[in-house]
Parts: C-alpha cells; sequence; structure tokens
C-alpha cells in the first residue's frame, strides 16, 4: 500500500495504519510545521517527504490511500469562526491535488477528518466539496477520550461495540503525575530531556477523577487554553486539579508508549491536541482490509 497523508502533523496517520494492522506499507507525508516534521520524522520510520507545502505537492504518483486533517482553525469555535473563507480554505487545495490523483488511480481510497464544532453551513459545504456525507464519530467509543469528529470517506466503517473504558486507566499511577514538584530530583525520558521529578515525601494522597461518564474531556491544543470543559485537566483529593501529563495525553491519543516529543512539554501538548484520535483512525482504516 502507499499512503498519502496531506496536513499530516506528526505522523498519527502511520501510527494509525500499524495500529490497523498494516506493516507493509509507503507512508509519504506532507506537513507545514518544522517541530511537528521534527517529531514525525523521529517517530516513523521510513516515512518520505515529497514537499512540505500541499500547494507544491506534484499528484503524479500513484497512491491507494489518502489522508487529510487539514486545520479547523478558522472552523472550530475556540477559533475565529471565520469558516472557508479562513486558514481551513486549505481544503480546496487538498481536494484539487486529491482530483489529480485519482485520474492516476480512480480506485484511491480517502479519509478527511476535521472538528465537529463548525456551523452547520461549513459542514454541509464540505459535504459538497469532498463529495461524500460526513460521519460524526466519537472517540469516546474507542478509548477513553471524548472526541467528536467529522469524517469524510469512501472506507466503509466496519461495525463496532462502544467502549466503556475509562480515562482513570491511562493516568499514571507514580509519583511524577502528580502536582507536587521538588528541584532537587531529576529523571530523564527517551528522548533525553531532563524533567523534575516529586520528591516522595510531598506526594499526596490523590483521589483522581473525569468527567461523570468517566471520560477525558477532548484535548486541546495547549496549556493556555480556557473553559472548564476542554482544558486537559483531572481532579485530584481536595477539589483541586492538575494538568494532564504529556505521556497521560499520550495515552488517550492512542500513541505508542515509545512515541518521543524532542521540544518542550508545551509544543508537545499542542501536537498531541492537533493530532487523530489513534483507536478511532484505526478502526476506520480497517475497513480497507474488507
Amino acid at each position: 500500500m502507499k499512503a498519502i497523508s496531506f496536513c499530516d502533523g506528526i505522523g498519527t496517520g502511520y501510527h494509525a495504519l500499524k495500529k490497523a494492522g498494516f506493516f507493509n506499507f509507503e507512508y509519504d507525508a506532507v506537513e507545514i510545521d518544522e517541530k511537528a516534521r521534527k517529531t514525525a520524522d523521529l517517530n516513523c520510520y521510513g516515512l518520505q517527504r515529497p514537499c512540505d507545502d500541499v500547494l507544491y505537492f506534484n499528484p503524479s504518483k500513484h497512491y491507494d490511500l489518502f489522508l487529510c486533517g487539514f486545520t479547523c482553525s478558522s472552523l472550530t469555535s475556540q477559533g475565529r469562526r471565520q469558516g472557508l473563507d479562513g486558514a481551513s480554505k486549505i481544503i480546496f487545495t487538498c481536494m484539487a491535488k486529491l482530483n489529480f490523483l485519482r485520474e492516476v488511480n480512480p480506485n484511491i481510497k480517502f479519509l478527511i477528518e476535521n472538528v465537529a464544532s463548525m456551523s452547520n453551513k461549513d459542514r454541509d459545504a464540505l459535504d459538497k466539496i469532498i463529495g461524500c456525507e460526513h460521519i460524526k464519530i466519537n472517540s469516546a467509543d474507542f478509548s477513553g477520550q471524548a472526541r467528536v469528529r467529522y469524517y469524510w470517506t469512501n472506507i466503509k466503517i466496519l461495525p463496532y461495540e462502544k467502549s466503556n473504558i475509562s480515562a482513570l486507566s491511562y493516568l499514571y499511577k507514580d509519583a511524577l503525575a502528580l502536582k507536587a514538584w521538588s528541584k532537587s530530583t531529576r529523571y530523564v525520558d527517551q528522548c533525553g530531556k531532563v524533567h523534575s521529578k516529586p520528591h516522595a515525601s510531598r506526594v499526596p494522597r490523590i483521589e483522581e477523577r473525569f468527567r461523570a461518564d468517566n471520560k477525558a474531556n477532548t484535548l486541546v491544543t495547549g496549556e493556555g487554553c480556557t473553559g472548564p470543559s476542554t482544558k486537559n485537566i483531572v481532579k485530584i483529593r481536595g477539589g483541586e486539579t492538575r494538568l494532564l501529563r504529556v505521556g497521560e495525553a499520550k495515552r488517550l491519543q492512542g500513541l505508542p508508549s515509545s512515541f518521543c516529543f524532542p521540544q518542550s512539554d508545551a509544543v508537545a501538548y499542542k501536537q498531541i491536541g492537533l493530532g487523530w484520535q489513534m483507536d478511532t483512525i484505526a478502526h476506520i482504516l480497517r475497513g480497507l482490509k474488507k
């Protein structure tokens, strides 16, 4: 299989294919953000980059699968609501490239994703632009994270049973996840980054809780996001809250345990929040085998 991913981010499409059971595939990725490219290149073996900007992509190669998670910044309720007149208008370029790829391979499969908080007007316009009706899926059906998204695809989505897994099972059970930190002790992660580590005497007993349905809120793109319904937080004893650690957010997105972020935690939060929930994407991609 040969796959091309537009607006690829940190390569979640690559890992979703592996999680779906595909191991013998070629993966080309187009991503304009340099930091995201660095993260993907570190974690995706054999990933190829035909270019960095979809505007300059030459659609002459044969591909079997087209993936696209185009920017939601002008569609989301958290953004400026410019709709398809804003940054999200990149979908027009992406679709033009896909139509050229269809001339090379009329049977190419595609999967396009974006937020479900967009206006009905933009949603219906995208149905016409992409040429199929959207499908609304909540990643809580597959994981511990509530993440409602629209998907446009010509892949047959297989039947599934909703998962009852709790977000609590994704949390670290050791002191590294807690709020109390000591400057005197440090640890080094898999990428060689040095982090502060809490002293054992300062670790409080915790009683961690998420929402009433035991699912985590949708992971957002940074620590500075406001609003209690969307913050990347977990409640602890005494009514206090703490931010999800990067490793916990990574688990909630379905990323493999070996996945590393070579930059700061702030960048990692953003990259995780912008990515795909991989258990959901993997289920959709399993339809390629049928």
